[in-house]
């Protein structure tokens, strides 16, 4: 053995018993002894790069390569530590060559798709590569690793997600992978499963804070709200200055309505992180819940500051200031929310003329709302328009079609007619700079059916004979609406109202709180057929007592006495001090 073969194999020993830095040193002696020989200079830069010295290791690749010019496999490992030194395009053209020579070899399409991934905008190319290397090695466990990476990083989750699966199978022991898949399975709406990945991941890494965090976040999504609880704490046990643990803990104390502690965990995240939009939007709501819109106002235009483009913090700072009042801002805020409607018709503004024209009107809310600002069709008519369409929920049909100064309606999923210009009635208040003193009354008249009004009128003499006053009554909000329930009444915490001398109470509620009527006989249980109908009756009333919007504005409509029970936080609407 000549020397330098002594010192390569001595080298070897030592990288073989992990002591790198001693065999980096023999290996370069090997090296200066007798340079001609490609394998001392391979094995120097597989020692350096285990001590992450890349560009060492680069330079004594590429002197192997000038013994051995276009060896692949030492191509190969020339571009996996020029990526490593982040020197992307150095890497991708020397595994370019190392693939053209080698093009069934799954490493190296793998070292080429973390090339091309680290590169920037090359990322279709690098998913190509890594799809390359599984489909040469579909047991390529790495490569499925790093081709979910990219698909997360490009927020493909259900694509990311199937890598991780694949991965998981080659590497079941490792709690961070089980994290990832995790992470995309919950980004793809799937949070039973997500909550599953998360549960393996922790089983293999009791310590990690991050999948106790995760699993407390989908643990939430599916309404399991105590044990989402105890993850967080856990979370926050290992790790107490977790920022993102601490606000998902204020979520779902929040929607678990353990309001003072919500707001103390919000409190603390913004102690340790400043500005946290999220927090400050969460914030906000719970002043609004709290019938403090002054404050909520502030804390939404913090997170404005911190977030400008807030996904809801701009809406919501319209609606506090909707409720104080201050209505030019707050209609410009309130233009804010999502409505995800698509029309061929462009959107009417107010610099825009509509003599002659025609214009689609569209529900986009509840139907309280849709009645409530239809009242805006006469301030159109008036601006010259030829034709008023009105889209709207299929319950609104009948009773629209007979609104004055409406010529059209259409079913919410209808075709579009053919329009000069379309708008939503809930952005009709901003083009007419409306404020309390110039919206338009409650309205529009209805054409009610006269057979329909003299029915309900003949039934209210036959029936309530001796009543002094005929009234209407909901007790019950849209239930699966949460402003709904909050409003919502049981109908038996009302029954004093049956001990008002000379009342007779007519059941005006719609939905499953009707059923409460089998147990209320001091409340009439009269059955209508549609809205039309409902409108026919309440105009033969002459009081309606209500806690459900709709039938506020319905009864306003028609002219009828109306009172509204509001909840200790009412709606912007209702306003905060009347």
């Amino acid at each position: 053995m000549t020397a330098a073969a002594d010192l390569h194999q001595r080298g070897l020993a030592a990288a073989a018993a992990g002591r790198f830095e001693e065999a980096v040193d023999w290996l370069g002696q090997a090296v200066e002894a007798e340079p001609g020989v490609r394998q001392y200079c391979t094995n120097l830069g597989l020692g350096l790069a285990k001590l992450s010295r890349w560009e060492e290791a680069a330079a004594a690749y590429r002197r192997a390569l000038a013994l051995e010019p276009g060896h692949s496999g030492t191509l190969a490992k020339l571009g996996r530590v020029l990526t490593q030194a982040g020197r992307h395009a150095d890497a991708v053209a020397a595994l370019e060559q190392a693939a053209s020579g080698a093009p069934a070899d799954p490493d190296t399409a793998n070292a080429l798709g973390a090339a091309l991934a680290g590169w920037g905008e090359r990322e279709e190319a690098a998913r190509q590569a890594f799809r390359q290397a599984v489909a040469l090695d579909p047991r390529f466990g790495e490569a499925w690793r790093n081709l979910g990476l990219l698909e997360a990083k490009l927020e493909r989750w259900s694509e990311a997600a199937a890598a991780f699966e694949r991965a998981v199978e080659f590497e079941p022991a490792s709690a961070d992978l089980f994290y990832q898949l995790g992470v995309a399975r919950g980004r793809a709406g799937r949070p039973g499963p997500a909550r599953q990945a998360y549960q393996r991941a922790l089983e293999l890494e009791p310590r990690f804070a991050e999948g106790w965090n995760n699993l407390g976040h989908e643990l939430a999504a599916l309404g399991e709200s105590a044990p989402a609880l105890e993850a967080l704490e856990r979370a926050l046990s290992l790790k107490p200055d977790y920022v993102e643990a601490r606000y998902n803990l204020g979520v779902t104390l929040q929607s678990l309505g353990r309001d003072a502690e919500a707001r103390r965990a919000y409190q603390l995240v913004l102690a340790a992180a400043g500005a946290h939009a999220d927090a400050l939007n969460n914030l906000g709501g719970l002043c609004l819940s709290d019938a403090e819109p002054v404050p909520a106002a502030e804390l939404y235009e913090r997170a404005l500051e911190a977030n400008p483009s807030h996904p809801e913090a701009r809406w919501n700072l319209g609606l506090a200031q909707l409720s104080l009042g201050r209505w030019k801002s707050g209609w410009q805020n309130y233009e804010s929310r999502r409505t995800a409607r698509q029309f061929t018709a462009p959107r009417w503004r107010r610099g825009d003329s509509l003599e002659g024209r025609s214009v689609l009107l569209w529900c986009e809310q509840g139907l309280g709302d849709g009645i409530q600002f239809l009242r805006y069709a006469a301030e159109v008519r008036r601006l010259g328009a030829r034709h008023i369409a009105v889209e709207c929920p299929a319950r609104l049909v009948p009773l629209f079609a007979l609104a004055d100064g409406v010529d059209q309606v259409i079913e919410r999923g209808g075709a579009e007619p053919a329009v000069d210009y379309q708008i939503s009635l809930m952005s009709l208040p901003l083009e007419f700079g409306s404020t309390e003193a110039s919206m338009p009354a409650p309205g529009p008249a209805y054409r009610l059916p006269e057979d329909r009004r003299t029915a309900w009128r003949g039934r209210l003499g036959a029936e309530c004979p001796g009543a002094r006053l005929r009234a209407g009554l909901v007790w019950g909000g849209n239930p699966v609406n949460v402003k709904g329930l909050h409003r919502s009444v049981p109908l038996a915490r009302l029954e004093p109202l049956s001990r008002a001398a000379g009342v007779q109470w007519i059941g005006l509620q719609h939905g499953p709180q009707q059923l409460e009527l089998a147990a209320a006989p001091w409340v009439l249980d009269w059955p209508q057929e549609d809205l039309a109908d409902t409108a026919a009756l309440v105009a033969e009333l002459d009081l309606v007592v209500t806690v459900d919007t709709l039938m506020a504005h319905l009864a306003g409509a028609v002219a009828r006495e109306t009172w509204v029970m509001l909840p200790f936080a009412a709606d912007w609407r209702w306003m905060t001090t009347r």
